[in-house]
């Protein structure tokens, strides 16, 4: 073949690669001497991946696993020196700062050189002093306040700087008091509320101020005709209990199931698996209840095959497509599917003398070769 046609076929093939691999590349293309470790003397690519770190073994003598470049740091780092809020220690490096989620910048000697980012979605942040609810405890620290989940701003001396955000789609909330079921307890307080997933709101005296939100789709979900129902609690089970166990509660119909399970969610295709290639996922006498704890199919219609069983790996096709040869071990000999999958990992035992338990292929990883 012609010398120009090779070079031409192989720049296609370059493209190509370049345009499917996207941003991959520029995250981890790094000078070797401007690279920081991520891992230690004799990582595989396989634990430097997981640890979300890049792996270049092609130049000897460098470090091999290392940290990629930062996704969109430019604007949540950008913070003027003094309005940083430090993250760190004296003597933190860029690495251990990065673990903690925060920025690094050493280019400016004596300021903070580990600090926070800016924080994301601001707007739910943005309320006015007079309508802050305290949320923290007089001398609480942005770190303290941030972990509880709520905002900070010390900005305004005399107002409340830990102070809940504006709550998530309201919508949910907007139940008439007369239709709302109590979710708490006299004297209960808004955070007590939240965090037990109910709504809070203390402006009608006399009504129930920690209650129920709306069902998230729970119309189409729980529309079961009565004799089809499955039983999810216990006789006099009340709806906050069926609704904490998971399940659809409707006590409108006398002499039926009161709390019953949803309709599964795309159950039909992942459960979908003849008895005969079903993995057992339980234990004899296991229950619907226990089983589907565990993530699997439930189907009792079959006498002497297995009813509770693992549902079919979602997007497992294209993932676990890799040539045995190219398998990346990723568990011990004799490992089980359970095992495997717990570790995030693709398993197939139908090749002899292979790597059964193996790594997926990766998302927009890191690893590539120069």
């Amino acid at each position: 073949m012609d010398y120009k046609l090779v070079s031409l076929l192989v720049l296609i093939l370059a493209v190509g690669i370049t345009n499917t691999v996207e941003l991959t590349a520029a995250k981890c293309k790094t000078e070797p001497k401007s690279r920081i470790n991520c891992g230690f003397g004799g990582i595989t690519r396989a634990e430097c991946n997981n640890k979300g770190c890049c792996f270049d073994s092609s130049i000897v003598g460098t470090i091999w696993c290392f940290y990629p470049k930062p996704e969109e740091a430019a604007a949540k780092c950008k913070i003027e020196p003094k309005s940083r809020i430090n993250c760190g220690f004296g003597g933190i490096t860029r690495a251990e700062c990065n673990n903690k989620g925060c920025c690094f910048d050493s280019s400016i000697v004596g300021t903070i050189w580990c600090f926070y980012p800016k924080p994301e979605e601001v707007a739910k942040c943005k309320i006015e002093p007079k309508s802050r609810i305290n949320c923290g405890f007089g001398g609480i620290s942005p770190v303290e306040c941030n972990n509880k989940g709520c905002c900070f701003d010390s900005s305004i001396v005399g107002t409340i700087w830990c102070f809940y955000p504006k709550p998530e789609e309201v919508a949910k909330c907007k139940i008439e008091p007369k239709s709302r079921i109590n979710c708490g307890f006299g004297g209960i307080t808004r955070a007590e509320c939240n965090n037990k997933g109910c709504c809070f709101d203390s402006s009608i005296v006399g009504t129930i101020w920690c209650f129920y939100p709306k069902p998230e789709e729970a119309a189409a979900k729980c529309k079961i005709e009565p004799k089809s129902r499955i039983n999810c609690g216990f006789g006099g089970i009340t709806r906050a209990e069926c609704n904490n166990k998971g399940c659809c509660f409707d006590s409108s119909i006398v002499g039926t199931i009161w709390c019953f399970y949803p309709k599964p969610e795309e159950a039909a295709a992942k459960c979908k698996i003849e008895p005969k290639s079903r993995i057992n996922c339980g234990f004899g006498g296991i229950t619907r209840a226990e089983c589907n704890n565990k993530g699997c199919c439930f189907d009792s219609s079959i006498v002497g095959t297995i009813w509770c069983f693992y549902p079919k790996p979602e997007e497992a096709a294209a993932k676990c497509k890799i040539e045995p040869k190219s398998r990346i071990n990723c568990g011990p000999p004799g490992i089980s599917l359970a095992e495997c999958n717990k570790r995030g990992c693709c398993f197939d035992s139908s090749i002899v003398g292979v790597s059964w338990c193996f790594y997926p292929k990766p998302e927009e990883g890191c690893f590539f070769r120069k």
